[in-house]
């Protein structure tokens, strides 16, 4: 027996030596009780443990924060000109963990303070560019942003150069949107700094008449040469332009089209041909994914194409080498292709996916 035991024993002997049966029920009550209520405390602050535990292992890896802010100009004025402060501006510069962030800013000011160093994967929406740029000029951490936003800028001299370096950004999702206008001089600004981008999507679905600019997007292509992921939504781009982008991405693995209707075409198809002894478009291509991408080409030629770039096992060993990558996975989907089972049986299910 435990000394605390022996102690509350002696205690309730002394308690209850002229108590009566009816006092020992009470005290019994009591006690009971008190053991409720204590159960009750003991519950709530585990679970108030359990949560700061979760908090504790969140921010180890650290946790997503979203945050959506909307700043009218005049309170920004009131700020800046009169010392009032009419708006609460968000801080996060006391979260030394903080590396994923997603945001969506309605004003043309920057109305939170964020350690944007610390940030490894940004999720930005902009309805000013130059809002979009001020921010990314101060992530030079950044490995994947995805950043919509409208290529508007609030004023002439706000389409300042980018200056700052994405040295350690490799994924970039530009979802545009808003009406129509040249979204692609976003691009501009972004080339510079982002030389060591290997995965680029661009969505045109939310732009009202958005259009393809391939002067645009040549200039880009020129300062980051070592895309391999390329993927397209919603574009109106040709098929020259389309041929003059893969031209352009020497070390393309991965190509994905998406509602972009008016892409290819029997000279295209034929360019991505591999014939021997010559060197086809995009020969380290292995990945191809298309839909909905209209009807402009022979199914025959496309057929053909495909076919020129797939090697059985036992063809690569005899091959030693072809100068051209063998498919890993080409992903069909549309009328437009017809019946490829017949003519493109060589290649495996798991390489060939097609619905229609």
């Amino acid at each position: 027996m435990s000394s605390s035991t022996r102690a509350v024993l002696l205690e309730q002997r002394e308690r209850t030596r002229k108590s009566s049966k009816v006092d020992i029920e009470r005290f019994m009550e009591e006690s009971e009780s008190k053991i409720t209520s204590l159960e009750s405390q003991i519950n709530a602050l585990v679970e108030l443990r359990d949560r700061e535990r979760a908090c504790v292992a969140a921010l180890r890896h650290p946790i997503p924060i979203f945050v959506s802010t909307d700043v009218d100009e005049y309170e920004a004025r009131n700020v800046n000109e009169h010392g009032q402060y009419p708006i609460t501006f968000a801080s996060f510069s006391t979260v030394p963990r903080l590396r994923k962030l997603r945001i969506h800013i309605y004003s043309h000011i920057l109305p939170i303070l964020v350690p944007w160093p610390q940030l490894t994967d940004l999720t930005l929406g902009a309805h000013c560019s130059n809002i979009a740029l001020d921010i990314l000029v101060q992530c030079p951490n950044l490995v994947q942003a995805a950043v919509s936003t409208t290529g508007r800028f609030s004023s002439p001299e706000a389409r300042q150069n980018f200056v700052s370096t994405l040295s350690h950004l490799r994924v970039l999702s530009l979802p545009f949107f808003g009406p129509a206008g040249d979204v692609m001089q976003f691009l501009d600004h972004l080339a510079p700094a982002a030389h060591m981008l290997k995965e680029l999507s661009m969505d045109f679905g939310s732009v009202v008449r958005g259009r393809w600019s391939q002067a645009h997007f040549t200039a880009f292509q020129r300062q980051t040469p070592n895309i391999t992921h390329f993927e397209l939504e919603w574009s109106t781009l040709t098929p020259d332009d389309l041929r003059t982008a893969i031209r352009h991405a020497p070390s393309l693995t991965h190509l994905k089209s998406i509602s972009c209707s008016n892409c290819l075409d029997d000279a295209l198809i034929g360019a991505l041909s591999y014939k021997p002894g010559a060197s086809p478009l995009a020969p380290h291509l292995h990945h191809l994914f298309l839909d909905d991408v209209g009807g402009n080409f022979a199914q025959d030629i496309f057929a053909r194409m495909i076919a020129s770039r797939w090697w059985t096992d036992d063809e690569l060993v005899e091959s030693r080498s072809p100068p051209v990558a063998r498919w890993t996975r080409v992903e069909l989907w549309g009328s437009h292709f017809g019946d490829l089972h017949n003519t493109l049986k060589d290649l495996p299910s798991d390489v060939l996916i097609y619905s229609f």
